[in-house]
């Protein structure tokens, strides 16, 4: 995948389809400064640099080892399962572009069972499905 041939919905587009899926989601799990800290160090950025980020996932516990799944568990299984580019993950996340996607199986960090069933997450920066 290349971030420069993804295609923008626009800011307006973006925030309707985020609420729509983050209100189906209300009792999603919303990443810490911890799990934020960790993305922040598997994607090779400066402490700090995705500080305030509003991060959520699906509400799913891992059905290995039963921790409760983060974005950052997301973002490990697109590096690991996906084969995608630490440099496109980044731009993703703070790219000027307003993504959506389809929800994916998501590989826990801590065991690598992945999910049963697709998972869905947002950033509400500007990428969710």
């Amino acid at each position: 995948m290349e971030y420069s041939r993804l295609r923008s919905i626009g800011p307006d587009a973006f925030q309707r389809q985020m609420a729509a899926c983050l209100a189906l989601l209300a009792d999603a799990t919303m990443s810490d400064e911890a799990d934020i800290g960790r993305i922040e160090r598997i994607l090779d950025l400066k402490e700090g640099t995705l500080k305030g980020r509003v991060l959520h996932v699906q509400r799913q516990d891992c059905s290995g080892c039963q921790r409760q799944l983060t974005f950052f568990d997301v973002v490990h299984s697109a590096v690991v399962d996906a084969g995608h580019s630490k440099s496109f993950l980044v731009h993703t996340l703070l790219g000027s572009k307003y993504l959506v996607d389809k929800p994916r199986l998501v590989r826990c960090s801590a065991c690598s069972v992945e999910t049963p069933l697709p998972m869905w997450y947002v950033d509400s920066s500007g990428y969710g499905c």
